[in-house]
């Protein structure tokens, strides 16, 4: 680290210090207090402690404190690793792999194998759904692992010695690479403010002496000439219009750029910001890449920041924001459900970020609507399982009653009494609509069995009363409380896979396999309000939808796309949003006072969260 590097790093650590000691003395926590202040006190680098974390991930490790490590590791993971480039994902899922298999060596050299045991049966979802892991459910049952050819690496100390090097590197790269933390953040961003203070000082100093000598200019355009000359005043020659010309110029951009200063000024209050990937708005590529088939057309919204959340192994079947926009939630092939916090978070919600592991794939997942804490799971082998956010552990646990059944979609009641479920066998041969109860997962109804039905989508309105329901290419509105359908009609030439009330409760979205999102009348079967082809009609395209809470746009996604789609049925305007780098598999949508926020999830096993703003 340079000098001058070296000296900002420590006045940075020097003013945050000084923060985090008011903080503990104005919070009481003497005894953290005394604790800071002897550690500051021996701390001698005053910079990024790589050491230390290594050595805190080496001390857990040896004193067999699993969790504890692997905690720390998806810390780690979300504050910083989620900001590198993706070229080091895969060497952070590496390392992961090699932590926990470290840890069961060194339980090994330890004879701890009780040790060794509990990870692999905490461990034993994600791991088996991992072939390298699968010879390690051996490891307790082979007397010599040292001596084992399948082992036999893991337990050199060379082994040991590069995995410690490369953590450290790790670190050590993506220290230097990443933003600094939000504290350090904040203290960037005071600074900056006062430098842009200060440039839209001088510049409005510039500004009025421009002006002042435009007027002086023109009250006495003949002041240059020599006043014994009785020469006749004429208009200016063209070399002096023209150099007015250049004043009047230099001041309309002065005037620009001083209003574009206090813009950028007012927008540096949030220290979480550099957790962003900014788009400027006016980038002619970015403008372009966020564009859809109405590339003539004005766009909905400018993409304000994007942030990619890693930590899937395979394909994202779901995503869903929580009701209060905190928190989403994500599901993958690979047998996880991972609840992420966002940066705007309120404190309630940092509390809920986890990752559960199930026994088959969650193939739908939906917040419970009236307290906004239970995350319901319908799972591939027709399971619905009910995790609570707040106390972090599963609420309860119930299954469909056909066998071979797999829960596709969820839909719970807004008055927080029940949740309806879509229950078919992988063959869509037959399909039911089962209705369970929230208190305990008691299976309570089943609305409808028709054969040759093939249900998909379903939606209740604001009250709970009536559901939207996909049968095939038909939509049906059911009333709930006589549990008969009342309206039905056909709306896509193919198999309808979403359909969503509108948020007037007047409107019915639906998108179908025929490649097209419509609107319909709730209150006119079959009168079409709105018509949008998205893709080529192809049976294999599914697509996802989600609705601006607040509005008519629409999102929507298909499998031949790497892009989202936002629609506004008004002037059916088009614009792609969301880009990743395979194809989008799902899509959610949330929006808290103004601020609007998508998430696309990927079959590479990417989310990615993106900020809008409207224009």
């Amino acid at each position: 680290m340079s000098q001058d590097a070296s000296l900002r790093m420590q006045t940075l650590l020097s003013w945050a210090d000084r923060v985090v000691e008011e903080y503990l003395l104005f919070r009481g926590f003497i005894q953290a207090h005394r604790s800071f202040l002897q550690e500051t006190k021996n701390d001698r680098l005053h910079e990024f402690q790589v050491e230390k974390i290594v050595e805190e991930l080496l001390r857990l490790l040896t004193s067999f404190q699993y969790q504890a490590m692997m905690d720390l590791w998806f810390f780690l993971q979300e504050r910083f690793f989620t900001r590198m480039s993706s070229k080091f994902w895969a060497v952070m899922k590496h390392l992961e792999c090699s932590l926990q298999r470290f840890y069961l060596v060194n339980a090994c050299q330890s004879d701890r194998m009780d040790k060794v045991k509990e990870v692999l049966e905490t461990e034993a979802e994600s791991f088996r759904s991992v072939k390298d892991w699968e010879i390690w459910f051996q490891l307790p049952y082979v007397k010599d692992p040292a001596s084992d050819a399948a082992f036999q690496v893991y337990f050199t100390k060379e082994w040991a010695s590069q995995l410690v090097v490369s953590v450290h590197n790790l670190l050590a790269t993506v220290f230097h690479e990443v933003a600094v933390p939000a504290i350090l953040q904040c203290y960037l961003n005071l600074t900056k403010i006062d430098k842009l203070e200060k440039q839209v000082k001088d510049l409005t100093r510039q500004n009025q002496a421009l002006k002042d000598e435009l007027v002086s200019s023109r009250s006495n355009p003949s002041s240059t000439l020599n006043p014994s000359d009785s020469v006749e005043q004429t208009p200016l020659p063209t070399a002096a219009r023209l150099e007015e010309q250049e004043k009047l110029d230099l001041l309309d951009l002065s005037t620009a750029f001083a209003s574009s200063l206090k813009e950028s000024m007012e927008s540096q209050g949030r220290p979480d910001e550099q957790d962003y990937k900014t788009l400027a708005s006016n980038d002619p590529d970015a403008q372009g890449s966020d564009r859809g088939a109405g590339d003539s057309m004005r766009s909905l919204y400018d993409v304000v920041n994007e942030r990619v959340f890693p930590g899937h192994s395979s394909s994202v079947l779901c995503c869903r924001f929580s009701g209060d926009g905190g928190n989403f939630a994500s599901s993958s092939q690979d047998l996880s459900v991972r609840i992420q916090v966002l940066p705007n978070a309120r404190a309630a919600q940092m509390e809920r970020s986890a990752t559960i592991f199930l026994s088959s794939p969650a193939l739908t997942l939906s917040w419970e609507k009236r307290y906004d804490r239970l995350l319901l799971m319908g799972t591939a082998k027709g399971e619905l399982k009910a995790w609570d956010a707040d106390t972090k552990n599963m609420a309860f646990e119930t299954s469909a009653d056909k066998q071979n059944a797999q829960m596709i979609n969820l839909s719970p009641n807004p008055d927080g009494s029940s949740v309806v479920a879509v229950c078919s066998n992988k063959q869509s041969t037959w399909s039911q609509l089962q209705v369970f109860s929230l208190r305990g997962g008691k299976k309570t109804q089943v609305l409808d069995a028709k054969e040759g039905f093939n249900y998909r989508g379903i939606d209740h309105n604001h009250n709970g009363s009536l559901l939207a329901v996909s049968a095939n290419n038909l939509i049906q509105l059911k009333d709930l409380r006589s549990a008969s359908t009342i309206m039905e009609w056909k709306a896509h030439d193919a198999a309808i896979s979403c359909v969503k009330f509108g948020y007037d409760e007047t409107t019915i979205i639906s998108a179908g396999a025929d490649g097209y999102v419509k609107e319909w009348s709730a209150h006119s079967p079959g009168k079409e309000l709105f018509s949008q082809r998205m893709i080529s009609g192809d049976e294999e395209a599914i697509m996802d939808v989600a609705l601006s809470p607040i509005g008519r746009h629409v999102i929507a996604c298909s499998g031949n796309y790497v892009a989202a789609h936002l629609i506004d049925p008004l002037d059916s305007r088009l614009q792609q949003v969301g880009e990743q780098q395979s194809t989008i598999s799902c899509v959610d949508w949330s929006q808290d006072q103004g601020n609007v926020t998508i998430l696309t999830g990927s079959v590479e096993g990417l989310v990615k969260v993106v900020g809008l703003a409207a224009l």
